[in-house]
């Protein structure tokens, strides 16, 4: 399939152009710092040697819906996390579907990136981001792309932190005209470095921030998932029509940081 094919093409001209330029400045960078390439993956397959597949696990308090690792499957070289209306192991109405990179590749600086389309209805949403990789120290939280299907002209780039230990955001949200992030695949990175985060969307820099959280923190991991909120919450909850929706990702490219 010419989709596919041009994919491969695509992820295979970066692993060369990445290939030559280790130990240089990342092309997409405008900064002085340099990145190489440490994992990637265009999904022929789900590995638990990389992912950590979430599994009867309640998405938040904020939430009525649960993650079931049924609803996390790769189809044609692409993931697809499905919301359902299901029954689930949280007893909840919906089921939904996350994961993460746990350990596998986990670490301190470096850039993240990951082609998504997000869901589309309401009361659904998607999120990219990293969080601490032992899943149980909070924050820090830095979400690269997160949104609303109520809201598909709007992503979220967003930096969670503590201060005087009470939890602090700080972030935008980025619109364009006529872009609808549901409708088609775009590119999200995340550069961190010592004391700065930068935010890219399809390669443009969209948000430079000073790191809040203190440093180093222990080593963050890539979390990749999917919701649904509960009604006059931030997300919102579905409408009684609600069946299904879901969020799809082309590919992952994970980089270290060269200081």
């Amino acid at each position: 399939m010419v989709k596919s094919l041009a994919k491969s093409i695509a992820l295979a001209s970066l692993l060369a152009f990445n290939s030559a330029l280790i130990g240089g400045a990342f092309p997409q960078s405008a900064q002085a710092e340099s990145f190489s390439l440490l994992w990637s993956t265009n999904f022929n397959s789900l590995s638990s040697s990389n992912w950590n597949i979430y599994s009867n696990a309640a998405f938040g308090s904020s939430s009525n819906s649960c993650f079931m690792a049924s609803n996390a499957a790769v189809q044609n070289g692409f993931l697809k996390l499905a919301i359902n209306k299901s029954a689930n192991g949280c007893n909840r109405p919906y089921s939904a579907a996350g994961l993460d990179t746990y350990f596998n590749h986990a670490q301190n600086y470096g850039r993240w990136e990951v082609s998504a389309k997000f869901p589309t209805q309401q009361g659904v949403t998607g999120y990219i981001g990293l969080f601490v990789a032992d899943g149980l120290s909070w924050p820090p939280e830095i979400d690269f792309a997160e949104a609303l299907g109520r809201d598909p002209q709007t992503v979220y780039l967003t930096q969670h932190y503590a201060l005087n230990g009470s939890h602090q955001q700080d972030g935008i949200a980025v619109t364009q005209p006529g872009i609808d992030w549901s409708a088609g695949y775009h590119t999200y990175v995340v550069e961190w470095v010592p004391g700065q985060l930068r935010y890219y969307i399809d390669g443009i820099l969209k948000l430079t921030q000073s790191q809040k959280f203190d440093a180093p923190p222990m080593q963050m991991k890539l979390a990749i998932g999917t919701g649904t909120g509960d009604c006059g919450g931030w997300v919102g909850c579905p409408v009684s029509s609600f069946d299904s929706d879901e969020m799809s990702i082309d590919y992952v490219n994970i980089y270290q940081y060269n200081p």
